[in-house]
């Protein structure tokens, strides 16, 4: 039998182990899931930037569609000429479509960033469960380790 000393000291540690262990886990998953919050704030940021750059590239093609109507008229042109219409029709299109692309990039890299948020939550959560079972196992180990230092030897052997 080991003496006391040695017995405490080898629960001591055992418990240390145990205890470090589950801590480090949940210190893990408490920085993954803070990391997340960011990642998902900048998502919302992004989508914000894109409805705004949709409404520039809306304002940006009515101003250009009000220009040429304008330097149409100026020039003594008539606005519902067809071919007035078709170059109003051709900036309307192209103005639409700029502020449509600007908004799907937007909501895009929005999108990427919350699957890359849930992905960052899904480490922690990991972690935490990787720290539990190398807590376990560093219990069950030092338990075997206490077991063999207390036990009483058997009669007959050395």
């Amino acid at each position: 039998m080991a003496d006391p000393v040695t017995a405490t000291l080898l629960v001591a540690s055992t418990a240390i182990g145990v205890a470090g262990s589950a801590r480090s886990g949940r210190a893990e998953q408490s920085a993954a899931n803070f990391d997340a919050e960011q990642i998902q704030k900048n998502a919302k940021r992004s989508y914000a930037a894109g409805t705004r750059a949709f409404a520039e590239e809306k304002r940006f093609g009515d101003l250009a569609a009000s220009n040429a109507r304008a330097s149409i008229a100026a020039g003594g042109g008539d606005t519902t000429d067809v071919s007035a219409i078709r170059d109003q029709s051709v900036i309307d299109r192209e103005s639409s479509y700029n502020a449509l692309t600007a908004l799907y990039d937007a909501q895009v890299q929005s999108e990427g960033q919350t699957y890359q948020a849930a992905a960052r939550k899904q480490e922690g959560r990991n972690a935490k469960r990787a720290g539990n079972i190398k807590a376990l196992a560093t219990l069950i180990s030092g338990g075997t380790d206490v077991y063999g230092a207390v036990k009483k030897p058997k009669k007959g052997s050395y």
